[in-house]
């Protein structure tokens, strides 16, 4: 999902996307554990989030800001919205990542 809000930046740019995969199969176990190691989010496609955090308070922050990210794309699916461009994520990280 782009980036909407500058609060976005930092679960929104490194979320991974994992295929599905029905509950319980090794080949969701094994993507989970592949895409985890460069990333602290993942989407599971029809499952859900997942992130990981160094303090539950930090995980719950971003879980929280990955809901709502999906909620505005679901939101605004089909309305004209104006998403930060690559300059700004740019300058939104150099000044507070």
């Amino acid at each position: 999902m782009p980036p909407h809000r500058a609060v976005e930046l930092e679960p929104a740019e490194e979320q991974r996307r994992i295929p599905y995969f029905p509950p319980g199969d090794r080949g969701l176990a094994l993507a989970i554990a592949d895409a985890a190691r460069d990333s602290r989010s993942l989407l599971l496609a029809n499952h859900g989030s997942l992130v990981s955090a160094v303090t539950l308070e930090s995980a719950a922050a971003a879980a929280e800001e990955i809901e709502e990210t999906a909620r505005l794309h679901v939101f605004l699916s089909g309305r004209p919205a104006r998403t930060l461009d690559p300059d700004e994520v740019a300058e939104l990280r150099r000044r507070y990542l």
